[in-house]
């Protein structure tokens, strides 16, 4: 792979980019002319200087040598070292360290919204069964995330397990939360503490909000802006839900105010009945809080429904774009949905050398160590259990990939096919990765691509031209938008 990559904006602006070092350099027009003779040059071609002087005359003899002692300072055409082995001990580092367990409390729930990725549209419609999942099993989770967190795979201080609650709506078991929640909180000790946050459409809110207030209980409450804006999210006779969920949510306001104020957000699914700016403006209005937007999931659609369902489809950048209020939406909250700021993001914390995520990094050269895609290793992130107690790395994840499971008598991961599962996909995609220029800053998923077959495509890949285009693209962003850079580094995390 080529360490040195040149590029410019289109504001005629010139840049070196070090794949290795992570480098963004401004150059001069001279420098840009002469890196390109160099990179464009004969791999066999060895005097550099002589090579220059006969295609730059109008270049001095002094500005070709000192160029060309820049030029040999830098490493060029290494390769990544891609890291593609995952072991026992590595997976239980991270569910001893990293722990988020998500449990999909019930398939059921009270609502019959239309875009529902469990619905009419989605092949996936045909796995559910109305399963619950069982509270026992739940609790052999609970002990066994909390055993390897006061065991010697520990590392952290202070440990903080989240256990989040999914659905269905998991309210409609309100018994198994409550339940899930005084016996976590009764593990308590030894550094380990317990947080506690739900998915929820909200109709059943009020009745249960005094336990999660009390437990102080993060809530996102799916709501699409107003009654016409919330009318796909319909119970399952037809009529809207938007009255209860307004109205339980107005109560949750009034009468816990600082709860309301600390832990409860909103997420708003954008579709053809509402807008960016219809969501966001009802929820502050209404609410004080900016909404998370979300577009509806085109993924695993039946054949036969997906015309339909892409009627109902909005994309919420170029909806957010088109808006007249467009600056105005642009807070903290929303920023990120701009795809321009969200490539600068991303270029910002994960090819340069300007942010680090943690003490650590500080004093340690990974740079040239990855591993392969922008997939998770595995529970790195978050351990999830369907109702039907299969375990999973995550809410997103197809149960194909099932890699365990729980029940009432123990918690039964399957190391072995797990880390042959991670260990073998990586090295699968190894060679493609290895030549990609985007392989320090991937969000592709290694689940969403074609594992099966001999031949692995990847919709993201970048060879040298189309990084330097997308280098080129950054650069004219972060020049014609000055302040963008400071919002990116005090206002923006990647978790």
């Amino acid at each position: 792979m080529q360490n040195i990559i040149i590029t410019q904006s289109q504001n005629g602006n010139k840049y070196l980019y070090e794949t290795f070092n992570k480098k963004l350099t401004n150059i001069s027009n001279t420098s840009y002319s002469l890196y390109k003779t160099l990179l464009s040059a004969n791999k066999g071609e060895k005097d550099f200087l002589l090579l220059l002087k006969e295609k730059h005359p109008d270049i001095s003899s002094q500005e070709i040598s000192a160029f060309l002692e820049k030029y040999n300072s830098i490493d060029k055409n290494e390769d990544f070292i891609i890291k593609t082995k995952i072991s026992k001990d590595v997976v239980k580092h991270y569910l001893a360290n990293f722990p988020q367990i998500v449990f999909e409390v019930t398939e059921k729930c009270n609502l019959n919204c239309k875009y529902c990725t469990y619905g009419d549209f989605y092949d996936r419609n045909n796995t559910r069964s109305n399963a619950n999942l069982d509270v026992v099993a739940a609790l052999k989770l609970v002990d066994y995330i909390y055993a390897l967190c006061i065991s010697n795979y520990a590392t952290t201080a202070i440990n903080i397990i989240n256990i989040s609650f999914y659905g269905g709506e998991p309210l409609l078991r309100f018994s198994f939360i409550k339940e899930i929640t005084d016996y976590a909180k009764s593990l308590e000790g030894n550094n380990v503490f317990f947080q506690f946050s739900m998915t929820t459409n909200a109709t059943l809110l009020k009745k249960y909000i005094a336990f999660l207030a009390e437990n102080k209980y993060k809530l996102l409450i799916s709501l699409d802006g107003n009654e016409e804006n919330n009318s796909y999210r319909i119970y399952h006779n037809g009529l809207n839900s938007f009255k209860d969920v307004f109205e339980n949510i107005c109560f949750v306001k009034e009468n816990y105010p600082e709860y309301f104020f600390k832990y409860v957000n909103f997420n708003s699914v954008l579709h053809n009945r509402n807008s960016v700016a219809e969501a966001n403006d009802f929820i502050k209005m209404n609410f004080s809080k900016n909404p998370i937007l979300s577009e509806i999931s085109t993924d695993g659609l039946k054949e036969d429904r997906k015309k339909e369902l892409l009627l109902l489809y909005k994309n919420k950048s170029e909806d957010l774009q088109k808006s007249e209020d467009y600056y105005r939406l642009l807070h903290k909250e929303n920023v990120s949905e701009v795809p321009d700021f969200k490539e600068a993001m991303y270029f910002i914390y994960n090819l340069t050398n300007l942010v680090y995520f943690n003490y650590t990094e500080l004093f340690l050269d990974n740079k040239k160590s990855v591993k392969p895609t922008g997939t998770c290793l595995p529970f790195a992130r978050k351990i999830f259990v369907t109702a039907k107690g299969i375990i999973l790395p995550c809410e997103n994840v197809s149960t194909k990939f099932e890699f365990g499971r729980v029940d009432n008598k123990d918690v039964h991961i399957d190391f072995e096919k797990l880390i042959n599962f991670y260990s073998s996909n990586l090295k699968k995609v190894q060679k493609l990765c290895q030549k990609c220029y985007r392989i320090t800053n991937c969000y592709q998923c290694m689940f969403y691509l074609n594992l099966e077959d001999e031949s692995i495509k990847c919709h993201g890949f970048m060879n040298e031209k189309k990084f330097a285009n997308y280098l080129g693209r950054i650069v004219t962003y972060l020049e014609n938008n000055p302040t963008i850079f400071n919002k990116i580094i005090t206002e923006t995390s990647i978790s």
